[in-house]
C-alpha cells in the first residue's frame, strides 16, 4: 500500500474510531493520584484503562495481546505486546492515562470533563496529554503493517500504558504473579530497548 493510501486510512481511523473514543476518555475524571488520593475507591482509573484495553482489542491485530496488571497501592498498567521470539531488538512505546486536575480559567463553553470538538481541535482534559498515546501507537503499528515497514517486521513491539505518569512511582515494578516472561514489563532490559517514545519528554 502506498503512503498516501496509508495516510488516508489513518485519518479515517482517527475520525471514525479514535476521536469518539477520546471523547469518552475525556469524560472520565481520572486525575493523578497526587490530586485524587481516593482514586482507587472512585474507580475512574480502571474505567480509563478498560476503555483503552477494549479499544485495542477491537482493532483485532493478529498476534497482539493486551494484559492489565494491578498491584496493591499502585495504579493499573496496560501492557500490549506483539512479540517475535527470534528478534533481539525491542521498540517500547510508553504513555500514561492519568490527568492533571481540572484547574480554572477555561474558556466559555469549554471544561475539563466535557469534550468539545471545535475547528478541528478536541478540547478537554487528557485528550492531548496523554490520552492519545495508545491510539497513536496502535495506529502506527497498523500503518507500518500495511506498508510492511522493516521497523515492524524486524523488531519486537511493546506498548506500555500506565495509570500514573513517571513523576509518581520511581520505577516500574514487575507485576506479582506474572509468570510469562515475555508479557511482563520487567522483561524489557536496557540492553534490549531500541527506542522509547513519551510525549512528556
Amino acid at each position: 500500500m502506498d503512503p498516501q493510501r496509508i495516510g488516508s486510512s489513518i485519518r479515517d481511523a482517527w475520525d471514525r474510531s479514535i476521536v469518539p473514543t477520546l471523547e469518552r476518555y475525556i469524560r472520565i475524571p481520572n486525575q493523578s493520584p497526587l490530586f485524587d488520593p481516593e482514586w482507587k475507591a472512585h474507580g475512574y482509573m480502571n474505567q480509563a484503562v478498560t476503555l483503552a484495553r477494549d479499544w485495542v482489542g477491537a482493532q483485532q491485530i493478529s498476534g497482539l495481546s493486551s494484559t492489565v496488571y494491578e498491584m496493591d497501592g499502585r495504579t493499573p498498567l496496560l501492557s500490549s505486546s506483539k512479540w517475535r521470539e527470534i528478534l533481539p531488538q525491542t521498540v517500547l512505546m510508553y504513555g500514561h492515562l492519568d490527568k492533571q486536575p481540572a484547574m480554572i480559567g477555561w474558556e466559555e463553553g469549554l471544561g475539563p470533563w466535557e469534550p468539545v470538538l471545535r475547528d478541528g481541535r478536541l478540547y478537554g482534559r487528557g485528550g492531548a496529554d496523554d490520552g492519545y498515546a495508545v491510539f497513536s501507537a496502535v495506529t502506527r503499528h497498523q500503518g507500518a503493517a500495511r506498508r510492511r515497514h522493516p521497523t515492524l517486521t524486524h523488531r519486537r513491539h511493546h506498548r506500555m500504558l500506565r495509570g500514573e505518569r513517571l513523576h509518581g512511582p520511581p520505577r516500574l515494578h514487575r507485576p506479582a504473579g506474572s509468570q510469562d516472561r515475555h508479557a511482563r514489563p520487567g522483561h524489557l532490559s536496557r540492553q534490549r530497548l531500541r527506542q522509547t517514545t513519551n510525549s512528556s519528554g
